[in-house]
């Protein structure tokens, strides 16, 4: 009984947050969207782990289990994939949001893509939340959550294809043009990517994944900061410490010895693409899985002098 009440009373207080009245105020809406998606990110999780498909249920929206026919068949589909427990998510509060009021009527939504990490496995979560909407109650709770594999998510943000969400999600139209910080289109319910794996390893830095390309033993950060000291050539820095463990865009990724039983990485920010610049590092910071911990180095600081 005890597993069903926790959530439940999540999901109350999550639903009174959408009776809060008053002239239109930034702070006001910053802080309820933050408790909002806090209580909505725990009652969410706590039942995943529990296995209580009803109060994942619960936790959409009226609207969202209305629009996603599939929405029971593919929570079931999450259960199966997912086993947790959920040991930490990297959620931070830091998303995109919009909020619109119309004659007196506010609407407002937040959006967050996070890391989620269950023993030594990482999973990512992209969540719409819908935390006030004075037009229409039914639409206020979790209106979409993409959830992804390492493998999935890796792809996907390695892809370079520009390929929209709305080839596999439900399109619904809004209702009401009077939807202020709403979009006039959305998608609705539970969308799960799974079916795709890639044959390197995943690793989560910073929040993001990286397919891990090549094994070096950890860098020592001493010997680091002394290079550091004399150079910010990312050809001289391989010549001394060899391939990066990882590597996207700008990011060049080497492991770091663990603390307190946590993973640690130096995260490289390499000109690669300035033909001026070409070879230089910018920056170099390290960091756990979910954060950026230390700022050790940045060529910004050298320009100052």
């Amino acid at each position: 009984m005890k597993r069903i009440i926790i959530p439940l009373i999540c999901l109350l207080y999550i639903l009174s947050l959408s009776t809060c009245s008053g002239p239109h105020d930034i702070n006001r809406m910053m802080s309820e969207e933050t408790e909002f998606t806090e209580k909505a990110i725990n009652a969410l999780f706590y039942a995943i782990d529990n296995k209580d498909s009803e109060t994942i249920y619960e936790v959409f929206s009226p609207y969202a289990r209305k629009n996603d026919k599939n929405l029971k068949e593919n929570i079931n589909k999450l259960l199966s994939i997912y086993s947790g427990p959920t040991d930490a998510t990297g959620w931070d509060g830091v998303g995109s949001s919009s909020e619109g009021v119309y004659y007196g009527q506010e609407s407002a939504y937040s959006e967050y893509t996070f890391p989620i990490r269950s023993g030594d496995t990482y999973y990512w979560c992209y969540m719409k939340l819908m935390y006030k909407n004075d037009f229409d109650k039914n639409k206020i709770g979790l209106v979409e959550l993409d959830f992804y594999t390492a493998d999935e998510y890796c792809i996907c943000r390695n892809s370079d294809d520009e390929e929209s969400d709305e080839e596999e999600s439900s399109v619904v139209e809004s209702d009401t043009d009077d939807d202020a910080g709403a979009e006039a289109y959305a998608s609705y319910g539970l969308y799960i990517y799974a079916e795709k794996t890639i044959p390197e390893d995943v690793i989560c830095v910073n929040g993001y994944p990286y397919k891990v390309t090549s094994e070096t033993k950890p860098l020592d950060i001493k010997e680091v900061k002394d290079f550091f000291k004399k150079s910010n050539s990312f050809t001289e820095f391989k010549k001394q410490f060899g391939e990066p463990n990882a590597e996207l865009d700008y990011d060049r990724i080497y492991k770091l010895p663990a603390k307190n039983g946590k993973a640690r990485y130096l995260e490289l920010g390499v000109d690669a693409f300035d033909v001026k610049n070409k070879d230089r590092i910018f920056g170099a910071d390290i960091d756990d899985d979910f954060t950026s911990i230390d700022k050790i180095y940045t060529v910004y600081n050298e320009n100052e002098k």
